[in-house]
């Protein structure tokens, strides 16, 4: 991991082997920003009750997705089909297009955090991305995997 925002790739769930995400670390900063514009304003009068403004977590929870699901690999058409609805003429087109592996892309992932069927699986991410720590360990893993797979010289 490198840079001042890093990023590590993980597996999406177990019952789909080969499906990882590269998730980026969000800052608690920017976390507070996305907090506050999915935060509604309370009215005038919600205001002089002492009431602060409602959180929209549909709304915080896209926004977070986007911001820290940078990249995957291996989504196949069949994992995106126990993710979401697809119309018969998209599944098509993705079989046709690109094999049945579903290419990364901003507005797949905007579907995805809107229609997704698994709410968990990105609660999972967005733990993760904000655990500059569960991140690290998420790195050892990944190369400890690597390694134990390697021959040795």
């Amino acid at each position: 991991m490198l840079g001042t925002s890093p990023e590590v790739w993980q597996e999406v769930d177990p019952l789909m082997p080969g499906f990882d995400v590269l998730v980026r670390y969000l800052e608690p900063s920017r976390n507070a920003e996305l907090l506050k514009a999915a935060t509604r304003k309370p009215n005038r009068a919600e205001r002089l009750a002492g009431r602060e403004g409602d959180l929209d977590n549909d709304k915080y929870t896209q926004a977070v997705v986007e911001e820290v699901i940078r990249d995957w690999r291996g989504l196949k058409l069949d994992y995106l089909l126990d993710l979401m609805p697809l119309t018969a003429k998209t599944q098509a087109d993705i079989r046709n297009e690109f094999g049945g592996l579903v290419p990364f892309s901003g507005a797949v992932l905007q579907k995805l955090g809107k229609h997704t069927r698994y709410a968990d699986l990105f609660e999972r991410i967005m733990d993760l991305a904000k655990s500059l720590e569960a991140m690290r360990r998420a790195e050892r893993a990944i190369l400890e995997k690597n390694s134990a797979g390697s021959p040795a010289l």
